[in-house]
């Protein structure tokens, strides 16, 4: 590993690895200093800098979204968590968070998983784009769980009705309908062989009807 370090009377002191100065970079919006730094070969982009933090997670948060690209372009991973335990988000929760529908379909094209976006993954996506009313984020993220038993549905309409987001109202309730829609059961097709068994039984039935009945008297 390769670390810039300050000498004092002899002693070498780290003062920042070639990580947490891009990472540093990439807060700041020096888009030179990071593309010196990634260009030349000079530090893994993937690695985390002290805070736990990776340079293009920093880049998103922040906002800059062409230095964010340009981390993409050079192979930074989309789906490397950071954060505690237990509330580990990925660069694509950042760009839903700050409704950048630029970096957000970006990160799916390259294939960033939304399971892994944050805990709760697709569901904990949705009530943050719908809580921002991100109108666009939320459109694919419902088209991505139509055929699928979605129980937060009637959360995420209450949400819309609390935040007073009145656009996204129809759209949640356009996609709980499509939900319905497809849970309920089809009927069965009929086809000649079940028609031909139900004409049978109904024969069947009428015969043992007209066989119980008592005979007339012609007296």
């Amino acid at each position: 590993m390769v670390v810039i370090v300050n000498i004092t009377k002899g002693v070498k002191r780290p003062l920042i690895t070639p990580i947490a100065l891009l990472c540093a970079a990439c807060e700041r919006n020096c888009e030179k200093l990071c593309s010196c730094l990634v260009e030349k070969g000079m530090v893994n982009i993937n690695a985390s800098a002290p805070g736990d933090r990776t340079p293009l997670v920093c880049a998103t948060r922040e906002g800059h979204t062409r230095i964010a690209k340009m981390l993409i372009s050079f192979g930074a991973d989309p789906d490397i968590r950071v954060g505690p335990t237990g509330k580990q988000v990925t660069a694509l929760y950042y760009a839903v968070a700050r409704a950048d529908s630029d970096l957000f379909k970006l990160f799916l094209a390259v294939g960033a998983s939304i399971e892994r976006a944050a805990p709760g993954g697709l569901n904990a996506l949705l009530e943050l784009a719908v809580d921002i009313s991100f109108l666009e984020t939320c459109r694919v993220l419902l088209a991505k769980t139509y055929g699928i038993s979605n129980s937060g549905d009637d959360s995420l309409l209450e949400i819309c009705k609390q935040k007073g987001h009145t656009m996204m109202i129809p759209l949640i309730e356009q996609h709980i309908e499509q939900e319905t829609a497809n849970c309920a059961p089809s009927p069965t097709p009929l086809n000649e062989t079940t028609m031909a068994v139900e004409v049978e039984a109904t024969e069947s039935v009428l015969q043992a009807t007209a066989a119980c009945q008592p005979a007339q008297d012609d007296s």
